[in-house]
């Protein structure tokens, strides 16, 4: 979920415990358990659908996989059969689902009534901002650039809260209680690698090329010391949250569960990358992390609605006409339609389709972003039980 179970994410109150299950406080036990109508008792899951799946959708080895297939295999060519096969599968996924993530917070929130009240003020007053805002970048020359640049500033702590909220999720699941220091360590990576990726964009280290089809403003109002300073606290935090990692590793006989490294490792490396590996790696990071982590995410909310429990149940359900496959169909629909429907449309009646479609995708990412920093927090119910079955 993103910018909370995906970005923002409440963090777990506790104190240091032992690891057997009786000892740990009621908030983060619930976490573990859940039950049927009959009263059952239901042993949680360590994964989201299966260990192959996620390692693959939510902790990033697809990317993993295709990066190094574009970049190390094919020595990081834009040239022949291969490199286009691959170049399809980014576009595929970034209209299927890097796109359609977004469209997943408006069709999981506006379907439920609790949550459009609930949360009133971001589902009734800021999309009447956010219409006006990208009214103003549909026909004020420059503002449309403006937007992306501010999307692109916001980015690195949407996709590393969301990182961050994954890894705290599988740690839940695996029953890998994180101590003082390294929840410490885990937050201040997460925070540390956000302010370097803000900060490279803030100085004049690279020039940033067009997004969008927009020319993105060149905002250098950092001197270059400030980036090297960001470099060096980024490295000093990978060290300091390996050391805390591995003490434990070697006191305890137990390591941070793999699914959670590899979520933070796949995360860190999408902002820390330079020069032509960076612009790869983003071919597939967005759909085939992020875009995926989300999606499953909220399938499984829906699934916890559907008391759909068994990994086995969840994936039938992907391939069967189920209410499962119609969520996913509606959300699609929504996506089609507001990030290609709606700038077509406007573009009959005279708008500029390349400042419509830069300013509707801006505006529903802000506003993707603000409203999973509170329909995610674990203290509802709902999102407890959707993360611990």
């Amino acid at each position: 979920m993103t910018a909370s179970l995906a970005g923002n994410i409440e963090d777990f109150e506790f104190k240091r415990v032992q690891s057997d299950q009786t000892d740990l406080p009621p908030a983060i036990a619930s976490l573990r358990r859940t039950s049927t109508d009959d009263g059952t008792t239901i042993k949680a899951s360590k994964w989201i659908l299966n260990p192959t799946l996620d390692y693959l959708l939510a902790c990033g080895g697809l990317v993993w996989i295709l990066f190094g297939l574009h970049y190390f295999v094919l020595a990081g060519s834009t040239q022949g059969p291969a490199v286009q096969s691959l170049l399809t599968i980014s576009s595929l996924g970034a209209l299927l689902i890097g796109e359609s993530h977004t469209a997943a917070t408006l069709v999981h929130t506006y379907r439920s009534a609790e949550l459009r009240n609930r949360f009133a003020f971001y589902t009734k007053f800021l999309p009447l901002l956010f219409c006006a805002i990208a009214a103003a970048g549909s026909f004020i020359p420059g503002v449309a650039a403006v937007l992306v640049k501010l999307y692109l500033l916001i980015v690195p702590h949407h996709f590393m809260a969301q990182s961050y909220g994954i890894a705290r999720v599988y740690c839940v699941k695996h029953n890998y209680i994180l101590q003082d220091d390294e929840h410490r360590a885990l937050i201040l990576l997460t925070w540390t690698t956000t302010l370097f990726a803000m900060v490279r964009q803030l100085t004049a280290f690279e020039v940033p090329q067009p997004f969008l089809s927009q020319a993105v403003p060149q905002w250098a109002i950092l001197p270059i010391p400030v980036f090297d300073l960001a470099r060096i606290a980024l490295l000093a935090s990978i060290v300091m949250f390996v050391a805390v990692v591995a003490l434990r590793a070697t006191r305890e006989k137990r390591i941070l569960p793999l699914p959670a490294l590899l979520t933070m490792t796949t995360g860190i490396t999408a902002f820390s990358l330079m020069n032509s590996a960076h612009g790869i790696y983003w071919l597939y990071v967005s759909a085939f992390f992020h875009g995926t982590q989300y999606f499953l995410t909220v399938l499984a909310s829906h699934w916890n609605e559907q008391k759909i429990v068994s990994g086995e149940s969840r994936i039938k359900s992907l391939v069967t006409n189920s209410p499962t496959t119609r969520l996913i169909g509606l959300t699609l629909l929504v996506s089609v339609f507001l990030y290609i429907g709606l700038p077509r449309i406007l573009e009959s009646m005279g708008c500029n389709f390349l400042l419509v479609m830069a300013s509707v995708f801006t505006v529903l990412n802000f506003h993707h972003t603000a409203v999973d920093s509170v329909i995610w927090k674990l203290r509802r119910r709902e999102v407890r039980e959707a993360v611990s079955t």
